[in-house]
């Protein structure tokens, strides 16, 4: 896609002024897209994922209190470049991940649409202003601040997200500019299924209990089925893939590709036992490892990014990539 001139961000950034102030006068929001969420080869009919359709509904009725917030932060990745959004000052993105690149989910309460909120507490913004960048960052929670993550079910950039403006669902969060550069921008565009409008969402900080998270090893680009993190009385979590099935590895870790039961170094149980709790260590930078009962480490071959080369017998997370190793995974959540 070629990219625009100011002539063109100019009419774009006013045909969002003007969704905006429809918008104000309604009194009926979309609801928000539901798409199936990633699974590890795509979906399971092998159809390519298309939008789904959305439905008048009246307004929720009020409810008292804060809005609630999802656990911890998250950072998001887009797809294209790699690089992530940034409230670095201004609304941008950044080649790197750190407290700048580090977002709140914050979800309006009685509705399916969020907020993207900053460490500094601004917003995610649609700006309706074409004397300035059509995405920008403010201190406001207003309508332009509203959006509904939309997660892609299949295709080539599963697990990946859409920010759909709740006022124009049409509209869509997108990287603009030099894709490959230092320094690429963001804007609000009128596309749907574009790359540049697709981000991987990645979880940094507190996972929570009870969600739904890929696990992607770092430098993958796509993660494994879903799995539910349960915190355990003792901190540790089980990971349940459903049906309360439970991992567990084989013989509490230590052991390599092609060990334990099955040639697999994991398997599945009904129950939680030692060998079903995990520690989650949280790395500071969205990354995590991933301990065993006998202090052992989860890692994945790199580069081959198959289940097939997964390991419970890393000792050192950080000495991983002298054999081949990743040891450092990403943790995707599901159905935000």
């Amino acid at each position: 896609m070629p990219l625009r001139n100011r002539h063109t961000v100019r009419i774009e950034a006013v045909a969002v002024a003007v969704m905006l102030a429809a918008f104000a006068s309604t009194t009926h929001d979309a609801d928000a897209q539901v798409v199936r969420d990633h699974r590890s080869g795509g979906s399971s009919d092998g159809k390519e994922w298309t939008p789904p359709s959305t439905t008048p509904s009246a307004p929720p009725p009020a409810v008292n209190g804060p809005p609630p917030t999802a656990p911890g932060e998250f950072a998001f990745q887009n797809v294209v470049s790699k690089h992530y959004l940034s409230a670095a000052g201004s609304l941008r993105m950044s080649p790197t991940r750190g407290a700048t690149e580090k977002f709140r989910i914050v979800r309006e309460r009685g509705t399916s649409f969020e907020r993207i909120q900053s460490a500094s507490n601004q917003f995610v913004m649609a700006n309706a202003d074409v004397r300035k960048p059509p995405a920008a960052l403010s201190s406001t929670a207003g309508e332009a601040t509203l959006f509904s993550l939309s997660s892609r079910g299949a295709g080539s950039y599963a697990g990946a997200f859409e920010i759909v403006l709740k006022a124009a669902p049409t509209w869509t969060l997108q990287q603009d500019g030099d894709v490959t550069g230092l320094k690429p921008t963001v804007s609000a565009w009128n596309v749907t299924s574009n790359a540049r409008a697709l981000f991987w969402i990645t979880k940094c900080g507190d996972i929570g209990t009870g969600q739904e998270y890929a696990l992607r090893p770092v430098g993958a680009t796509t993660g494994s089925a879903r799995q539910r993190f349960v915190r355990q009385s003792d901190g540790t979590y089980a990971l349940e893939i459903g049906s309360r099935k439970y991992w567990s590895a084989t013989g509490g870790g230590g052991n390599a590709p092609g060990k334990g039961s099955d040639g697999y170094p994991i398997e599945y149980k009904d129950s939680i036992g030692a060998y079903e709790k995990f520690k989650v260590i949280d790395q500071g930078n969205c990354t995590y490892a991933i301990q065993t009962a006998k202090g052992w480490y989860f890692g994945m071959k790199a580069g081959s990014w198959n289940w097939s080369t997964i390991s419970t017998r890393i000792s050192d997370p950080n000495a991983a990539p002298s054999i081949g190793y990743v040891a450092y995974w990403e943790l995707m959540p599901i159905g935000l």
